[in-house]
């Protein structure tokens, strides 16, 4: 616990945190909302068509990755989500099942480029040798979220409509933007020195490359780029 004593660990620890439980009222919000609307079919397909940015950009989208590789990008593309995941609901009666479709590709898109870049930029945050720390931390908490957070999820919508759900984890987004926009600003502040002990977390990535998966509808039957698989940056 004494990394969480560094304040833009704890920025960051809070954020993915939040994060991750978001995403699994992400997850249980839409599956229910598609499964009341469309049908299991639907539902299916929407888990799989979630799935498809997560593969491609795993697999061909270093190039886009590396375009949005500092905390002020990932904080721009968690904003631009907010609006969009709160309106989820709404979108339906508006555009439709096709409709909607398009926009979690477009969510799937998001999740795909912040997820792996935020654990790619943990080690500026840190002394070189307390990445691994780090990332163990980060690690852990993320497992013990995707344990908790179904339960929790499954326990608020039994007093909540889906459409709250969605509106926690716009929430979830909007704080995760706030905290990426500090650690950015801290970034930049001129009394912070640059260490050179610190680091650089693309090198870091490609020595020991850990495959992302997706974090929303995927996971539906499971439990951050982890072990169980995804249906959305974050």
């Amino acid at each position: 616990m004494r990394l969480l004593r560094q304040r833009p660990v704890l920025i960051l620890w809070l954020a993915e945190t939040l994060s991750v439980f978001g995403d699994r009222f992400f997850t249980l919000a839409l599956m229910w909302t598609v499964w009341d609307r469309a049908g299991a079919v639907a539902m299916g397909v929407v888990a799989m068509i979630e799935s498809i940015p997560h593969i491609l950009i795993g697999a061909f989208g270093r190039r886009v990755l590396s375009r949005f590789a500092s905390f002020r990008a990932l904080a721009v593309v968690d904003a631009a989500q907010v609006a969009v995941v709160g309106a989820m609901p709404w979108l339906w009666d508006s555009i439709g099942l096709p409709g909607v479709m398009v926009v979690i590709v477009l969510i799937g898109t998001a999740d795909a480029i912040t997820e792996p870049n935020r654990a790619a930029l943990t080690p500026e945050l840190v002394e070189k040798d307390q990445v691994q720390p780090v990332n163990g931390l980060m690690d852990l908490t993320g497992r013990f979220t995707w344990v908790l957070g179904p339960g929790t999820a499954a326990l608020l919508l039994a007093f909540i409509s889906a459409e709250t759900l969605f509106l926690i984890d716009a929430v979830t987004f909007a704080a995760s933007a706030l905290a990426l926009s500090w650690l950015a600003q801290s970034e930049q502040r001129p009394d912070a020195p640059a260490s050179p002990r610190r680091a650089k977390p693309w090198a870091l990535r490609r020595r020991g490359p850990e495959p992302r998966r997706p974090r929303r509808v995927h996971r539906a039957g499971a439990g951050r780029g982890r072990d169980p698989p995804t249906l959305g940056s974050r």
